[in-house]
C-alpha cells in the first residue's frame, strides 16, 4: 500500500490526482519584500518518497534567502 497525502510533512501537499507541491509560510517582515504571504512550489513529482527528499534542501534554501533578504534590508541605508 502506497503512503498518501495524509503521511506527508506539513509543507507538502498533494491534490487527488495532481503532483506534490512545497508550501512555505513567508516570515511577516519579509512578505513586503516578496509581495506574498507563502510560496508553493511544484515538485513535479507524485511520489511521497521523492518529495520529502526535496523537503529538507529547500527549507535550508529558503533559509538563506530570507537570511540574505534580511541582511540586505538591515544595510540599506
Amino acid at each position: 500500500m502506497g503512503l498518501s497525502s495524509l503521511h506527508l510533512p506539513e509543507n507538502l501537499q498533494q491534490s487527488s490526482a495532481g503532483p506534490i507541491y512545497f508550501r512555505y509560510r513567508v516570515p511577516n517582515d519579509i512578505q513586503p519584500v516578496l509581495n506574498k504571504p507563502d510560496l508553493k512550489y511544484s515538485l513535479k513529482t507524485h511520489s511521497p518518497w521523492t518529495a520529502r527528499q526535496y523537503l529538507a534542501p529547500f527549507l535550508e534554501y529558503l533559509q538563506g534567502v530570507f537570511h540574505f533578504i534580511r541582511t540586505a534590508r538591515d544595510k540599506a541605508p
